[in-house]
């Protein structure tokens, strides 16, 4: 589980990680080519966003 105020300044994703599930950010991630168009468009646009220096208000 992430740290609750890391989640006031950062998006974060549940992945899977051996038998488990983590916690991580986002903007960290890079779409492999095994994923479908909706996600590759929101990781997209999620990355967009954090270049463009755009906060949660």
């Amino acid at each position: 589980m992430a740290p609750e105020e890391a989640c006031e300044t950062e998006m974060f994703v549940m992945i899977r990680r051996g038998k488990g599930r983590m916690a991580v950010p986002l903007s960290q991630l890079a779409v492999g080519a095994a994923v479908d168009e909706q996600t590759r468009q929101a990781v997209e646009d999620w990355l967009y966003w954090v270049q463009m220096g755009y906060q949660f208000g």
